[in-house]
């Protein structure tokens, strides 16, 4: 069995499809999601109601172009993980993260894990936009996770990352780490 350098634990992560989630979980990602520092690195940084989030969940079942999904690492929930605008034709889609303050320190190995996810939608590339004002996601997403840059305007950075089924097939990553898609 893999082993991690964690006294011996194995990693788990687990990515839980907002659509297979009890309320009370879709109500925990609404107060994630309207923290001040969670807000200010989206796009939408209005906040909103939690009828409109629930009826944003509800709504992800008839959709085949999007995807949320709650991120737990050792069975512990910390963040989420997303896709949108899913181009099947393509193989691309837009992918987004954030990590609860105290569980920061995942948040590489979530993005590490994701490619496996996303192989596992028939992805290709996981495209990134990120504000430029968040100069640490864009300094982490190039740098930390290898994101491979294409262009800037104003307001965002654009990148993106490559899907390969030999990256978590023969990277010693997933010795480490384990991980679950509940699609």
């Amino acid at each position: 069995m893999p082993q991690s350098d964690n006294a011996g634990a194995l990693t788990t992560i687990d990515f839980v499809n907002f659509t297979r989630l009890p309320e009370a979980e879709l109500k925990r990602i609404y107060e994630w999601r309207n923290l001040d520092y969670v807000r200010k690195a989206m796009d939408n940084q209005e906040p909103f109601t939690i009828e409109e989030h629930l009826a944003f969940c509800r709504n992800l079942a008839r959709l085949d172009d999007r995807y949320y999904f709650q991120v737990r690492v050792n069975g512990m929930p910390c963040g989420v993980y997303d896709f949108q605008h899913v181009d099947r034709k393509t193989g691309e889609a837009e992918c987004g993260i954030y990590a609860l303050r105290e569980f920061g320190g995942h948040a590489p190995s979530i993005s590490r894990a994701s490619n496996l996810l996303a192989y596992r939608l028939g992805l290709k590339r996981q495209l990134v936009h990120i504000l430029k004002s968040n100069e640490r996601a864009v300094v982490y997403s190039l740098v930390k996770c290898h994101a491979q840059y294409e262009r800037e305007d104003d307001k965002y950075v654009y990148a993106f990352h490559p899907v390969f089924k030999e990256d978590f097939e023969h990277d010693p990553f997933f010795k480490t780490h384990k991980c679950n898609t509940y699609i």
